[in-house]
């Protein structure tokens, strides 16, 4: 979730980073373009567990590697596709301890422990009540402050300080970063709900790529676009924050879309993808954060696609899987089908039709297949497909 202070002209070029740590922790980088006409603090609530210790979350300094989303983005070298403030109902008898301000680069930053305790924030860091009314979810979240400290010369104050009108000006910072203890451990979490204007919409406007490393399990059932390499081949300056031997992960979200936060949950990849001894199934969900509002003109099978359910989602899965099974074992020799590994060779196979958006197929060879038998095997994946779907 991405919630401003105040109003924001405009915010672009939005990348988040996220990697699981130890002990139930996790990285988040944050950054993003934006053009303010005065000082400003972001508000990004997080997942922690009820009742974390104001101490629980450390602020991370990227200053020395602004670049850091641009090294990252080397490593996937194709195209792609694709108002009034927030008054607490109840205050504390006595005034509370001031919260911790933490210098981190380009920012002043603070950990909220909850909703109640944005009362130890400067009053011009809250939001309007009717936000978290339209949240209930984050009614037990904590909440990372980030107010952007003055460019130098201008004049203006800081994190306590007042604010001024200036004209609106664009601003390009160093990412944010932070780790923080994760209320469910089996899940990566982005913070893409946008607040820029005071209130919730029920869509908006995304300008995202989402970046991730993933514990070693995850590796074989991830469905977003792998890098070229490992994290490995990144330029010096950026690899503190990464893990070298892993891979990485991105994907991208564009245009109007429903207005909510992006999990990568463990149980969902599971659930999805089937990795058998010659191929892998993996059941994407192309457009599931689309919306079908009358605004946007969808095509009829797009809308047919839109309404799969996830129980469903699982049964085709199963269904092709045993078909591919059958398949593939009859004509192992034939195609020269080799042991399927996500680190190995492979070929991918997608098939689908008025019931189901293209779904992936990644199969393993021994030898490079003629197109004799890319034929064959194509034809052997949309059968399945098409019999999965009746």
């Amino acid at each position: 979730m991405c919630c401003f202070s105040r109003h924001v002209e405009k915010v672009w070029s939005t990348r988040i980073f996220a990697r699981p740590l130890d002990a139930g922790r996790q990285l988040l980088v944050y950054g993003m373009s934006l053009e303010v006409a005065a000082d400003v603090a972001m508000i990004l609530p997080i997942p922690v567990p009820p009742g974390t210790r104001e101490d629980a979350v450390r602020f991370v300094d990227m200053s020395s590697r602004p670049t850091f989303f641009d090294d990252v983005s080397v490593l996937f070298p194709r195209i792609e596709e694709q108002s009034g403030e927030f008054q607490l109902l109840r205050l504390a008898p006595q005034p509370a301890a001031k919260l911790v301000v933490h210098d981190v680069g380009d920012f002043e930053a603070s950990f909220v422990p909850s909703i109640r305790d944005f009362s130890r924030l400067d009053a011009r860091f809250r939001l309007p009540a009717e936000v978290w009314e339209a949240l209930p979810t984050y009614g037990d979240w904590g909440f990372c402050v980030f107010k952007l400290k003055s460019p130098p010369g201008s004049g203006r104050s800081g994190l306590l300080g007042l604010f001024k009108a200036p004209k609106p000006s664009p601003r390009k910072v160093h990412p944010m970063a932070f780790e923080f203890p994760r209320r469910d451990a089996s899940q990566l979490f982005f913070p893409t709900v946008h607040v820029h204007d005071g209130l919730v919409h029920p869509t908006a406007h995304f300008d995202h790529e989402l970046y991730c490393q993933t514990d070693a399990a995850w590796e074989p059932l991830m469905e977003w676009e792998r890098s070229a390499s490992r994290a490995d081949a990144l330029a010096p300056g950026a690899q503190p924050w990464v893990d070298p031997s892993a891979w990485m992960y991105k994907r991208t979200l564009t245009g109007e879309l429903p207005n909510r936060d992006t999990y990568l949950a463990e149980a969902r990849l599971r659930a999805r993808t089937v990795v058998s001894a010659m191929f892998r199934v993996r059941m994407r969900a192309a457009f599931e954060h689309v919306i079908d509002d009358g605004k946007t003109e969808l095509e009829p099978r797009v809308k047919k696609w839109m309404r799969v359910s996830e129980a469903e989602r699982i049964r085709i899965r199963d269904a092709v899987t045993t078909t591919l099974a059958e398949a593939f074992t009859q004509n192992e020799d034939a195609w020269s089908l080799g042991e399927f590994s996500p680190d190995g060779g492979y070929q991918t196979f997608s098939a689908s039709n008025e019931r189901i958006e293209p779904q992936d197929v990644d199969v393993a060879f021994r030898a490079p297949p003629t197109a004799a038998v890319q034929a064959a095997v194509q034809a052997a994946v949309q059968s399945a497909i098409d019999r999965a779907t009746r």
